[in-house]
């Protein structure tokens, strides 16, 4: 009898170790299972402290934008996409490129590092580009940049690409199944404003309909092409690829905004490519009344960096008018002096 209980004991204790290692099982297979997720915008990505305002792009321009993503460590979990809210500004859906095939977006479990990178540039070239490159995320693409910006929104959107590149844990970033995407400018945006002085000489142009400055002419930076060659960008990277002997070459901005009446100032927009600039070489000149006016940037070690907003502000002064023809200026950015 003794015997006995002993091979139920170890015949029930054989079952329990069965039934763990079955439940331990079916854990495994579950956590494998793809997790359906959620993409959303994140609205609060674009900070205070980015370039960002009322006249340039904000999150609720996105309206589709292209999507990796990516599992390092099985390739049948890796995939882009295009995502669109055009059907409804709440919801996104992905598409297969190229197609008009909806598809769930997902990861392979919860645990696994998962890379994410995501662009939007209202280009017509740029999305030509990734829909027909298979090496979109690594192919350099040539930059097309028009640097003369005008203060109209569209002008400024399709010179504004923003780009998303991190590495998430699923359980940790995405609360309620959600992936939140904060974007990030790829160019700095310039704001250039020339003031001159209300003297009785310059009232005549209290009321033109057009700046008496000349077009603004700009030195010492690299635009889009230069000497021939153009500059590129590999997707939702932060840095720029200059070709070996690539020189900075002067442009002239020819879009502006006018104020007359009490405020005489002239505003004009250019979208940099982030760049060093080395000490003494960046320069501003605009002609007035038959006279060119010139200023050079004093800064030391300065670089125009992504994702960042600048104003420079030059003043001519009626002592700049009658002896001196460089400018007072100064320049701000992100905000701080």
């Amino acid at each position: 009898m003794k015997n006995n209980r002993i091979v139920i004991t170890l015949w029930m204790s054989f079952l329990l170790l069965m039934s763990a290692c079955q439940q331990e099982e079916v854990a495994l297979k579950q956590a494998e299972k793809p997790i359906p997720i959620e993409v959303e915008l994140k609205l609060d990505g674009f900070k205070s402290s980015t370039r960002v305002n009322s006249d340039g792009i904000s999150a609720g321009d996105i309206r589709e934008f292209f999507l990796l993503v990516e599992n390092p460590s099985d390739p049948a979990y890796t995939y882009t996409v295009k995502m669109s809210n055009y059907y409804s500004s709440t919801v996104w859906r992905a598409y297969d490129l190229g197609t008009e095939n909806q598809r769930k977006l997902y990861f392979k479990n919860a645990t696994d590092p998962v890379h994410i990178k995501a662009v939007h540039w209202s280009n017509e070239n740029f999305n030509n580009f990734f829909l027909k490159k298979t090496d979109r995320w690594t192919r350099p693409y040539n930059i097309l940049l028009d640097r003369n910006v005008s203060y109209i929104g569209a002008y400024i959107l399709a010179n504004d690409p923003v780009y998303v590149n991190t590495t998430i844990i699923p359980k940790e970033s995405c609360p309620n199944g959600k992936l939140r995407l904060s974007f990030r400018h790829f160019f700095a945006k310039v704001k250039f404003t020339i003031q001159i002085p209300l003297t009785n000489d310059n009232r005549k142009y209290m009321i033109a309909e057009s700046s008496p400055i000349s077009d603004l002419t700009v030195e010492g930076l690299f635009g889009t092409v230069a000497n021939g060659r153009y500059l590129n960008w590999v997707a939702a990277s932060s840095e720029i690829n200059k070709p070996e002997g690539v020189v900075s070459e002067p442009f002239t901005l020819t879009r502006y905004k006018w104020t007359p009446y009490d405020e005489l100032t002239t505003n004009y927009l250019l979208m940099v490519i982030p760049q060093a600039v080395a000490d003494g070489t960046f320069k501003v000149s605009f002609q007035f009344e038959g006279k060119t006016y010139n200023w050079t940037c004093q800064e030391t070690n300065f670089r125009f960096e992504t994702n960042k907003e600048y104003e420079i502000t030059l003043k001519m002064t009626t002592e700049t008018r009658s002896a001196s023809t460089a400018l007072y200026g100064t320049m701000q950015e992100g905000g701080k002096q």
